[in-house]
């Protein structure tokens, strides 16, 4: 599985990520620790699989901390490079990962 990712993102993707984000936390019943290593696991798992639009590939996913997460739980923007790992956890969990806007 490829996953495109872009350099942009939107206030109503972004707002999707959050969305997606805190109903897969939900149905885990798990802290952001936890999630927040799920996550970096997960897209390191793939980081071969990720393309950007100049042909780049992979991202650097250690960057994401439990407090990123938290941050964007509580409606604070969050960076475009952490929310990469998020969106890449996304696409691998997801049932129909072309729902995802990235």
């Amino acid at each position: 599985m490829t996953i495109y990712l872009s350099y942009e993102i939107t206030p109503d993707e972004h707002a999707l990520v959050r969305e997606k984000l805190l109903a897969r936390k939900a149905v885990l019943q798990v802290g952001m620790p936890t999630l927040c290593d799920a996550i970096i696991k997960t897209a390191k798992s793939v980081n071969e699989d990720v393309v950007f639009p100049d042909g780049r590939r992979g991202i650097h996913a250690d960057c994401l901390t439990p407090r990123d997460l938290q941050n964007l739980k509580d409606l604070k923007r969050t960076t475009l490079p952490k929310l990469w790992p998020i969106i890449i956890y996304l696409a691998v969990v997801s049932d129909s990962p072309g729902n995802l806007p990235f």
